[in-house]
């Protein structure tokens, strides 16, 4: 809906985000808190993903691929 001046991209299936090790698995007892605020992951990430979010972080990759910046909680 809006153009970005930058790449803005997806990883549904937490693929990419296991290889950078920003991913933490949720207890039972928080996906249950989770179901009971209506907020299912596995249907979010289209079935993909059902226990999985990624440690907030953002990457600034320059054009040639190296990163120049990372910041992650």
């Amino acid at each position: 809906k809006m153009t970005l001046s930058y790449t803005l991209v997806s990883d549904a299936s937490m693929a990419a985000t296991r290889a950078l090790g920003i991913a933490f698995r949720m207890d039972a007892k928080t996906l249950e808190t989770y179901k009971g605020y209506g907020i299912d992951l596995n249907t979010a990430s289209g079935g993909k993903n059902a226990d999985c979010l990624p440690v907030p972080s953002v990457f600034l990759i320059r054009t040639d691929g190296t990163i120049a910046w990372v910041h992650s909680e």
